[in-house]
């Protein structure tokens, strides 16, 4: 069974908070758009173990055992329903580091095949408890639509946007940047706040309505 993983890009990105949990609190629109990854499953049926991950494409950091979120995903609804061993195919074209969301789509688009394949019966709301599991923007991924975002990027409000038409340019340049070491340098535009979700919507609207 075969998926193409699609990027996402943010219109506009506001940090307003930094939480104590090392996280921060943001207002963002994501927007999917057609740069895909390619991702395969089959039923393994020889060799040992769980799984197999076959990698191709651009290079991916890490040891794909520990920190592929691909695998992730297999593990955690493993964990819960006992799948068969699988066989994983996974051919990159959606950069690393550039805020694309790649590795997010691909453990969503993980979650969605498994829920397929194996007819767990999942519905998209659970989906997306188990995808922002592996990831603060992983839910997105689930129903893929134009999504204004809070929180940690895991607070969703659908919008009704449409950007047919339009050519988007894409430039990365040849430089990593980690998305941990990018927000470890910003400073937040309203100070520390408690561990807790606050969409800064709604504060805003308060205080513009004198309360």
């Amino acid at each position: 069974m075969l998926t193409f993983p699609n990027a996402k890009i943010n219109l506009g990105l506001n940090i307003t908070e930094k939480r104590p949990d090392g996280y921060h609190n943001l207002e963002t629109i994501f927007y999917p758009v057609p740069i895909e990854d390619a991702l395969e499953i089959n039923i393994l049926n020889e060799g040992k173990g769980k799984f197999r991950l076959h990698q191709a494409g651009l290079e991916i950091e890490g040891e794909a055992e520990n920190s592929n979120l691909v695998v992730k995903a297999y593990k955690l609804l493993d964990d819960r329903f006992n799948l068969p061993p699988v066989d994983i195919h996974l051919f990159k074209h959606i950069p690393s580091g550039a805020g694309l969301g790649g590795g997010s789509a691909d453990a969503a688009f993980m979650l969605k095949l498994l829920n397929n394949k194996f007819e767990l019966g999942l519905p998209d709301d659970t989906l997306e408890e188990y995808a922002a599991k592996l990831g603060a923007d992983c839910a997105f991924f689930i129903k893929n639509r134009p999504t204004y975002a809070e929180g940690i990027g895991n607070i969703f409000s659908p919008l009704p946007l449409s950007l047919k038409g339009y050519r988007i340019w894409l430039v990365k340049p040849d430089i990593f940047v980690s998305t941990r070491d990018a927000f470890a340098k910003i400073t937040a535009s309203s100070g520390n706040v408690p561990e807790r979700n606050c969409p800064t919507s709604r504060r805003r609207m308060e205080r513009t309505n004198g309360q």
